[in-house]
């Protein structure tokens, strides 16, 4: 973008940090631990000067005039070149002038991090371990997914392989959940290491927690000797030794068909190059790996996901009374959910149900718009909760819609199936290969087609009653058992073994 500037110059002086919200907040805490001197934020909104945030001062950009030894940190990863042309258009000479992005990148920050924290957490811990029977495969999995999520699909994916392969006799299986955020659990015979959560502003940050990371993993490596296979959990470049073999999972390819976050995509690119086998979630997956980065048949091996949402809630009281229509997961983009929404409002059932949205985020402002114009307001209801919850809403649905445009594996079909919950989902990717006859299915592109089948099957009870046991048998075949198996069988085949 521009010259890279030497944000050490400013390390002594006073920063000032554009954005009052949420993320300003963050790297307030964050930037004040690395030991910069914040003056205060400067914001847009005229309702937040004069007042205080994290106990820092909000000013209007006119209060401000940056005197020697004094600049302003943009708290944004991305899109701030306007905000760059915003102040410097108002007399800021763009030196004085740092992103969130400038900065992580900066090598100063590198040693930074490297000198204040990772010397911290190294210098406590050793993986020094006893020498293992040769005929122990040794199998290990980094922190990647348990530093970005709490809980989600990718972390969920990593803590059922890892718990079904340890309880498999001559494996040695360790996760390194490292600086995380997890709330997943292991099985006893999962070794690890190291897991710490610690309570620093610091680590709210993800870049410095995968710098962490990335420090622990190959201390491990260095100290604990070779491991039989490397399993990343996500993309990120550890620059790891001390493997014999590579393997790496790829969910779905949604950041290249839907040009989505360039970093994320050529980070993806290097981990498969790198790479000495693929696992492929689904063969839709497969097909547009093999397609889209040209990767050789022949290395990619499918292996399915099963269903870990199996609690019994046949007894639990209903949490929504009236009858509803279920929606589950993220809406923005691909995931097509103002479609659902549209649909919705033309159907001839829209007046005797209500449509629950589980999980996500709140319904944002342009989302609450639309709901008002289709004169949904009252009718279409966010929730978010535990497995508990999430398991009720399933077992008390009318109908679950999946319209999602694109999906990798689609795991909120099999749950909704496991729970005998009827299933309407779109017609493409790998929704069909996952639902099979257990299904109606609609194409993405229409409402009109989706409000077709949602009010045909609610107008159908006999059809509900076949799906729901078709969708109860299909869930049935997939299973993370049979996953471990799998996987494990992959791991000896590409060992040779």
């Amino acid at each position: 973008m521009k010259e890279r500037k030497d944000i050490s110059n400013f390390y002594n002086g006073y920063v000032y940090i554009f954005g009052a919200g949420f993320c300003g907040k963050n790297y307030c805490n964050i930037l004040a631990g690395l030991g910069f001197n914040i003056k205060g934020f400067i914001d847009n909104d005229n309702s937040k000067h004069g007042k205080k945030v994290q106990n820092k001062m909000v000013y209007s950009l006119n209060d401000i005039t940056l005197k020697e030894n004094e600049c302003i940190i943009v708290a944004v990863l991305e899109n701030y070149d306007s905000i760059f042309e915003q102040l410097s258009d108002r007399g800021i000479k763009i030196e004085l002038l740092f992103s969130i992005k400038e900065l992580q990148e900066s090598e100063w920050l590198r040693h930074k991090i490297d000198s204040i924290i990772c010397a911290d957490v190294l210098r406590t811990i050793s993986f020094k371990q006893n020498i293992r029977s040769e005929k122990i495969i040794r199998i290990f999995y980094d922190a990647q997914c348990f530093t970005m999520q709490k809980t989600g699909g990718i972390s969920r994916y990593i803590s059922e392989i890892a718990n079904g392969i340890a309880n498999n006799d001559g494996v040695d299986v360790t996760v390194l959940e490292g600086v995380n955020i997890s709330s997943h659990e292991f099985d006893s015979r999962v070794n690890i290491p190291v897991s710490l959560k610690l309570d620093r502003a610091l680590l709210n940050d993800l870049y410095i927690r995968n710098r962490i990371n990335s420090k622990l993993t190959n201390r491990y490596l260095e100290d604990a000797g070779t491991v039989d296979i490397y399993h990343p959990t996500y993309y990120e470049d550890y620059e790891v030794t001390g493997y014999r073999k590579k393997i790496i999972t790829v969910h779905d390819m949604i950041h290249e068909l839907f040009n989505m976050d360039e970093e994320t995509i050529n980070k993806k690119k290097k981990s498969i190059s790198s790479s000495d086998g693929i696992i492929a979630v689904s063969e839709n997956t497969k097909k547009d790996l093999v397609r889209i980065l040209n990767v050789p048949d022949e290395m990619v091996r499918v292996i399915y996901h099963g269903n870990s949402l199996n609690i019994d809630v046949s007894n639990d009281e209903r949490i929504i009374k009236n009858p509803y229509i279920l929606y589950v997961g993220n809406r923005s983009g691909y995931k097509n959910f103002e479609l659902l929404v549209d649909a919705f409002s033309k159907s001839l059932f829209s007046k005797e149900l209500c449509l629950i949205s589980f999980g996500g985020a709140e319904f944002n402002k342009h989302e609450k718009c639309l709901m008002d114009s289709l004169g949904l307001t009252e009718k279409v209801i966010h929730m978010a909760g535990n497995d508990r919850m999430l398991a009720n809403l399933y077992a008390n649905a009318e109908i679950f819609v999946y319209p999602s445009l694109y999906e990798g594996f689609g795991l909120p079909i099999l749950e909704a199936m496991h729970y005998g919950t009827p299933v309407i989902t779109a017609n493409t990717s790998s929704l069909p290969e996952v639902a099979g006859n257990a299904a109606d299915y609609f194409d993405p592109r229409s409402s009109e087609e989706l409000q077709i089948r949602i009010d045909s099957l609610l107008n159908d009870k006999d059809r509900r009653k076949l799906l729901s046991k078709a969708g109860v048998d299909r869930e049935k075949e997939f299973s993370w058992k049979k996953a471990v198996k799998e996987t494990l069988k992959y791991y000896k085949q590409v060992l040779e073994i």
